[in-house]
Formats: C-alpha cells, sequence, structure tokens
C-alpha cells in the first residue's frame, strides 16, 4: 500500500517564540535565545531566520556572532515554549488523529495521511498547506514541511529540499529523490549520516547517496555492521520506520524524540484486559487492515477494518451529521472490549499491528523492546 508522510518542522522555534511574544517578525529581527548571565562561551540555542540569512550558524556561541550585529538577547523560557509545543500539537489533532501523529521533538513530527487525503479530497501538499497556515494563524509561527512516500524521504524533504524552495514545501518519493538527491552534498546533510560516518566513506572515496547504492555492500557491511542495512535503504530512499520494536524505537530517538507512545503492541499483552477475540484480531491483522473513521465529526481515531468501520465510512462519505455517526457507534467500544465483538465493535489499533503476531507478558514486551533498542545503539555507536 503506498503511503504518505508529512514531517512538519517550526522554523526557529524558541526564537520564534519570543519574536512572537514581543510583537516583532523573527524574519526581520535579530534575536538569539541563551543566557545573559553565563559567559560568551554559552551557546545560542536558536537564532532568528533573520540572523542566519547574515551567515550565523544555528547552535553558535555568543562570542562567534560578529561584533558589528545588534542583536536582541532572550533569557530561555522552557515553560513558554513547552505550552506553544502544546497548543500546536492541539492544532494537529484536528486534523490527523493521534494514532497517526509520531512527535519526535518539540518542534517537530511525522504525520501518516495516508487515509486523510481522499477523505479531505485534496493533495498532500494543499493539506500540509492548511496546517502550516492553521499554525500561523493561531500562533505566530512559521512552520516547513516535507511530504515523502516513508518517514524517511519526508524527514529528507523537509531538511533538505525544503529549504530551497519559496513556500518550504520539499515533496519527495524514492524516484525524485534519487533524481535530486543522489549527488547532493555533503553527505553529513543527511540524516543519520553523522561526521565519522562520512569521514570513513570518503577514505573509500564515497561521497554521495549514489556511490553509496552502487558500493560493493561487503565494504559497507565490513564498515558498518549491520546498520550498513539501513544506510543501503536511505541510499535507496526507502525506509519502513513505525513503532513496535527496538529499531523503530532507536529511530525515533536518533530523530530528536524524548520519548514515545505506545499503545497497540500493549493491546496483546497478556495483562491487557480486552476480550480475546479483541486480542486475536490485533494478532491476524496487516498492516493495511486498519482505516480512520471520525475525520469528518473531529474526532479521528484509526481501527481494524470490519462491517462496522466500513459501514462508518460510507456513511460519512455519504454526507451523514455528527449525531447520526454518533448515533451508529454508539457503545461498539464497549462491544469490542468486553463482548468480543469483532464484527461490529470498535476495534482501535495503530498500524503497527501488522507487526504483532503474538500474546506477551507487558515486561517481557518492553524487555525485548529496550534489549534490541540498547543493542543496535551500540552498533551505532561502533558505526561512527
Amino acid at each position: 500500500m503506498d503511503k504518505t508522510y508529512i514531517c512538519i518542522d517550526l522554523k526557529s522555534f524558541y526564537a520564534s517564540v519570543e519574536c512572537v511574544e514581543r510583537g516583532l517578525d523573527p524574519f526581520t529581527t535579530n534575536l538569539v535565545v541563551a543566557d545573559p548571565d553565563r559567559t560568551e562561551k554559552t551557546i545560542c540555542l536558536a537564532i532568528t531566520p533573520a540572523m542566519k540569512a547574515l551567515g550565523i550558524k544555528n547552535r553558535c556561541r555568543v562570542f562567534e556572532i560578529p561584533k558589528g550585529i545588534d542583536y536582541i538577547m532572550a533569557v530561555p523560557r522552557m515553560g513558554l515554549y513547552i505550552e506553544y509545543s502544546a497548543d500546536i500539537y492541539s492544532i494537529y489533532l484536528k486534523y490527523i488523529s493521534r494514532e497517526d501523529i509520531h512527535v519526535y521533538s518539540i518542534d517537530e513530527v511525522f504525520m501518516d495521511v495516508t487515509d486523510y487525503l481522499s477523505m479531505y479530497g485534496m493533495s498532500a501538499k494543499q493539506l500540509g498547506i492548511m496546517i502550516m497556515k492553521d499554525i500561523e494563524d493561531s500562533t505566530g509561527i512559521t512552520a516547513t514541511c516535507g511530504i515523502g512516500s516513508n518517514m524517511y524521504l519526508a524527514k529528507i524533504a523537509l531538511d533538505i529540499t525544503a529549504k530551497h524552495v519559496a513556500d518550504h514545501i520539499g515533496i519527495l518519493d524514492e524516484e525524485s529523490y534519487r533524481k535530486t538527491l543522489w549527488d547532493h552534498k555533503p553527505l553529513r546533510d543527511f540524516w543519520r549520516v553523522g561526521p565519522g560516518i562520512e569521514k570513513r566513506l570518503a577514505r573509500c572515496g564515497i561521497t554521495t547517496m549514489r556511490q553509496i547504492a552502487q558500493a560493493d555492500e561487503n565494504l559497507l557491511y565490513s564498515l558498518f555492521g549491520v546498520d550498513a542495512e539501513l544506510l543501503i535503504d536511505h541510499a535507496y530512499g526507502r525506509e519502513t520506520t513505525t513503532i513496535a520494536d527496538g529499531r523503530q524505537l532507536l529511530a525515533a530517538f536518533a530523530l530528536g524524540a524524548v520519548g514515545v507512545q505506545l499503545g497497540t503492541c500493549l493491546l496483546a499483552s497478556t495483562e491487557c484486559p480486552i476480550h480475546p477475540a479483541y486480542k486475536e484480531a490485533v494478532l491476524k491483522a496487516k498492516d493495511n487492515d486498519t482505516v480512520v473513521t471520525g475525520r469528518i465529526t473531529g474526532t479521528p481515531v484509526r481501527i481494524i477494518k470490519n462491517s462496522m468501520a466500513r459501514e462508518y465510512v460510507k456513511q460519512e462519505k455519504a454526507g451523514a451529521d455528527k449525531m447520526e455517526l454518533e448515533k451508529f457507534t454508539l457503545g461498539s467500544l464497549r462491544r469490542a472490549v468486553f463482548e468480543g465483538d469483532v464484527k461490529t465493535g470498535s476495534l482501535m489499533a495503530g498500524q503497527v499491528v501488522g507487526q504483532i503476531d503474538e500474546i506477551k507478558p507487558v515486561a517481557e514486551i518492553f524487555k525485548s523492546m529496550y534489549e534490541g533498542y540498547d543493542k543496535l545503539r551500540k552498533q551505532l555507536a561502533d558505526a561512527e
């Protein structure tokens, strides 16, 4: 099944919040977020786009700012930034179910919009523009957007492509990725390629994604071990990231997450009190066996496809109002959880349901996830 992901980043977030609070435009105002009580060696947590336009690097130290540039120094206010981030997350929820939102940092999220485009009758770019406009109208914060056929390409579209277009929206699929970015330099612009990996590759004469794709895989595995698999996939623009095991947990943290939200994998735990028939439905479901309902009513929820889900979507598309839809689903979650009704019950589950094939204790689920995470983290550190 073809997927479409949107990755949204809040541009120069901390600095933009400080400008909004002062009634200033971050694109014309020189402002840095740093603690003035520390020495000039203190790191600027953020600088405005106006300062970036002057050639000043983000995360620079105060003494590195040229003396001839006048600027405002704003004291960091993390509580305020968290409030803005929470407000913006509530904007995302107006359009996308929380099950399809992956929060990777205070100012960046991924959204699986695959099932929303036909419902809203718009392209991914149109949906991205609508969400970005809502963010700016509601909070004054400018956002940038990457759109991709997988989470990796959405991230690369955001980090590289969006920076070179006027509307701040980058779009990539595997074909356009290879066409436009296979020869892009430097390699460290690509997610997960740090300076250490870049230097190792350069010593072998590899300086582009094209050369990684065309390289001898035995060479790459000798350099990076099992992590070469991810590097090769990324060279071709491939990615299968979701949040259900240690590898995916590592990917989330590598992208800047401070935590991840788990839900679906716990449905198949021995401790979960849902009906056994519900658990069996989770075990049988494939990754394309879910659908989003409730988008028109403003309460989108992803559930496993069954007769109730299909009828609900049919009524939504036919123009049923909120009251009719709520009446139709009344008691459906109870029927699924307590009665095991897998036909007319609401079997809530995320897309990772396709990766779950056995019932295990919660302790074992978390142990397996963290052991996988720790093993891959160490392998990644060794590869650096």
